[in-house]
């Protein structure tokens, strides 16, 4: 990556390195350095598998689909829970566990504490997403420990 000048550029929940480059017909534009190293094309997706956009090992990116991408994304902003796939909801006065399939909301469960609907959502998205979910508990093995 020697021969560019990197700077960083803030996207939503991350920064990634950024450079300008020429495109073939002398138009400048720019390029994250992500896009350069896996020589991505137009409509081609990456992730971070570490949700770390300035960390460009080979070992943490990797080339996905659109659908896979969406997998590994982080919980939203918005929403009042901690955790990814889990928000209270008033008329139950449950915590309310559900998960994206194929871009439809799926219901997993009410349960009585966010940190069961957190663990509710993780054993549906390892058994759906594989190495593509992005978990609330990484570290928990749902085989060994359920």
């Amino acid at each position: 990556m020697k021969g560019y000048k990197w700077s960083a550029s803030k996207a939503s929940h991350t920064f990634y390195a950024i450079t300008g480059i020429y495109k073939p017909d002398g138009t400048k534009t720019t390029i994250a350095m992500h896009r350069l190293l896996l020589d991505l094309k137009k409509g081609e997706s990456c992730d971070h598998i570490n949700h770390d956009g300035l960390d460009n090992r080979r070992c943490n990116i990797r080339k996905v689909s659109n659908q896979q991408n969406g997998m590994n994304r982080l919980k939203n902003k918005g929403c009042s829970c901690m955790f990814k796939g889990v928000c209270y909801y008033k008329q139950t006065k449950k915590w309310k566990a559900q998960i994206m399939i194929d871009g439809n909301p799926t219901h997993l469960g009410y349960f009585n504490t966010s940190l069961e609907g957190a663990f509710a959502y993780d054993k549906k998205a390892k058994e759906l997403f594989g190495d593509y979910a992005y978990l609330n508990f990484p570290d928990y093995n749902f085989n060994q420990n359920l």
